[in-house]
């Protein structure tokens, strides 16, 4: 599936849910309209490991823009060590991503992956950008028939 493909069926799952959780009244529709940059990126992270995709350059743009959106979210954040915790967001990736290198359908197309991802979205946002940011990246995973907790291990 290309990167248009994966993140219409991630929107529209999300969509889903989020119709689900405002009706439980655990979010509304406004929050899920802010989550759809987190979304995208759910929807495009599991293909961070192809160079050449259209994937990983849209996801290195995304990691950018949320890294100084969180930082400078007010002059407070910024001057108390936002733009510190922005250079490591983009420092930890930008190692991951083109110093180890990981391997096509590899650890990224985990649900070990999907579960860090939320969890690092969780800590830096909210529970409720976490789980569209989970159902996100899940929504590749099935797209690509590529299901299961752990990468393979390969023997020599």
């Amino acid at each position: 599936m290309n990167w248009r493909g994966h993140v219409l069926f991630a929107l529209l799952l999300t969509f889903v849910s989020a119709l689900a959780c405002q009706t439980l009244h655990l979010s509304t529709l406004w929050e899920y309209l802010w989550a759809i940059p987190i979304i995208v990126f759910g929807a495009l992270f599991p293909d961070i490991d192809i160079e050449t995709s259209k994937a990983q350059r849209i996801v290195n743009f995304l990691v950018i823009v949320v890294a100084l959106a969180y930082s400078f979210t007010t002059p407070a954040a910024f001057l108390n060590g936002g733009w510190r915790f922005a250079l490591e967001i983009l420092g930890a990736y930008f190692i991951v991503v083109y110093i180890f290198k990981p391997s096509h359908r590899g650890i990224t197309h985990t649900l070990f992956s999907a579960f860090v991802f939320s969890a690092f979205v969780y800590l830096v946002f909210n529970l409720s950008y976490a789980c569209y940011g989970l159902i996100a990246y899940i929504s590749h995973l099935i797209a690509d028939s590529h299901l299961r907790f752990l990468p393979k291990i390969r023997r020599k």
